[in-house]
């Protein structure tokens, strides 16, 4: 079994071996540890499938990874564990190289694949993993694509003097 630092604790001024599986609720198990589980999943993630896709790494798209996977877990970082976080922050890397391909492909202006990064994942990942209602998610993730296509438009971005 893997075992990591506490570096978190509250309680005591000792640092003490944990296992990252452990399911107890310890002082670890809060928020910023769940992004510092996220990320590094979402960036070796990103590394491996680029490097698989393009026969060589990427850094700008590992960056954008690691981005979406910090997206990813604020939504349900306070009630998924170590082990969930990673697997959100392996799965905002994968859909943020899928969102970015896709963008190219589709000739949609995107010069550094903001709309992939804020996709839905964090949404779907609080009902998959945090058990909160995923509708609200998913009503403001469609919402807001309206909002931003009239905004581009210069309809409500237009500067009034």
């Amino acid at each position: 079994m893997a075992e990591t630092f506490e570096v978190f604790s509250t309680t005591s001024t000792n640092l003490r071996l944990v296992s990252m599986f452990d399911h107890t609720p310890t002082s670890y198990f809060r928020p910023e540890v769940r992004h510092n589980w996220s990320f590094p999943a979402s960036a070796v993630v990103m590394v491996l499938v680029v490097w698989m896709l393009f026969k060589k790494p990427d850094l700008t798209m590992s960056l954008n990874g690691t981005l979406a996977s910090l997206v990813g877990i604020t939504a349900n970082c306070d009630s998924v564990i170590n082990r969930d976080a990673m697997i959100i922050g392996a799965g905002a890397g994968v859909l943020v190289v899928i969102g970015m391909l896709l963008s190219d492909k589709l000739k949609i202006d995107a010069p550094v694949g903001a709309r992939p990064v804020h996709g839905i994942w964090g949404g779907i990942t609080t009902r998959i993993f945090g058990g909160y209602a995923v509708v609200p998610q998913i009503i403001g993730s469609l919402v807001i694509a309206p909002w931003d296509f009239i905004a581009m438009l210069g309809g409500l971005a237009r500067p009034r003097c």
